[in-house]
């Protein structure tokens, strides 16, 4: 039985269960039942099932199910289907909020169930694929990093950094989640630039330097090559774009600027300061806090600096060993 047909049915009426366990077998699938909400999380845990289908009408709080498994990021890549009585856009909104993939109505429909599971059931192991994929382009930053040996690292600290900073803007976990795959892939444009120019020692040529700001056009334009990056296109295109609209490739301003670009804006800007460059070394953390101060509301967004320079101060860098200033 392949690995790929592991079904989670959550429901409290036996006979349902009973039925679609039956049905699924019958068609070789493997089914695990949960009969309340305690089991639901335990078993979305252990199973690693391919696809969840869940009763909203049963005495389980299915919604609050869904919250959970997704709040523990349970179901990553996992279909979900769920049964309804009603047509309620109320219902269907909420649970499109919560994941779920496809309603089907009541009473339950054989046919129905075999379509919707075989046809949703392979989505995550195809998934996973295509984050294998991804897996292909963040070794290639990696590449692009050792290219230039004053910015090693630079793509994983910026990616911890702009993390850590969405988590403490309060940013929900979708957004958080896009905004650590844009930070690992930023530079990634950085592939088509010489490493004569990375690691020139003085200052640029205004040639050269609109080589490097061709970069971030050049991110946008290799990862476009892979449809599962399609939701952080913009956020790495405009990386480098200034709240006051004198940044770079489109002279965006303000709240033109995606949240996530901002927030990854300022975190690659500190660690570009932080750290030794082939032009200057690092700057010593008061230096930093100034330059930030006086780049709030022009260079960067006030808000998210007034944020970033409070765990700048807190230490919270040093503690997580992202910055010395030794």
């Amino acid at each position: 039985m392949s690995q790929d047909n592991k079904i989670l049915v959550v429901d409290t009426e036996i006979e349902n269960i009973k039925f679609i366990d039956e049905l699924l077998v019958k068609n070789e699938f493997m089914v695990f039942s949960a009969f309340n909400a305690k089991e639901a999380i335990k078993k979305a845990e252990e199973t690693n099932a391919n696809l969840i289908i869940i009763n909203s009408s049963c005495d389980i709080d299915a919604f609050q199910v869904l919250k959970e498994i997704k709040e523990k990021e349970l179901a990553h890549f996992v279909p979900i289907v769920m049964f309804v009585r009603s047509e309620d856009k109320e219902i269907r909104e909420k649970g499109i909020g919560l994941g779920v993939d496809c309603f089907l109505r009541h009473p339950i429909n054989g046919n129905e169930i075999l379509a919707v599971v075989r046809s949703l059931g392979k989505v995550k192991s195809l998934n996973e694929q295509i984050e294998g994929i991804e897996d292909v382009f963040y070794g290639l930053v990696k590449i692009i990093d050792a290219k230039d040996s004053y910015t090693k690292g630079h793509s994983e600290r910026v990616t911890r950094l702009a993390t850590i900073l969405a988590k403490e803007l309060s940013l929900p976990k979708g957004k958080i989640r896009l905004i650590e795959k844009a930070a690992k892939l930023h530079d990634i444009g950085k592939i088509g630039v010489s490493e004569t120019i990375l690691n020139k020692p003085g200052a640029l040529t205004e040639e050269e330097y609109e080589q490097i700001k061709m970069h971030p056009v050049m991110s946008e334009k290799i990862c476009s090559s892979l449809a599962s990056l399609a939701p952080i296109l913009k956020i790495i295109r405009y990386h480098h774009e200034r709240y006051d609209g004198r940044g770079y490739p489109d002279g965006l301003k303000g709240e033109e600027i995606p949240l996530e670009a901002r927030i990854i804006a300022v975190v690659d800007c500190f660690d570009a300061m932080a750290t030794d460059r082939p032009y200057r070394g690092k700057l010593p953390k008061e230096r930093i806090i100034a330059i930030f101060e006086a780049g709030a509301g022009t260079q960067w967004d006030k808000n998210i600096v007034e944020v970033f320079l409070k765990m700048i101060k807190s230490n919270v860098f040093e503690k997580l060993m992202l910055y010395n200033e030794d």
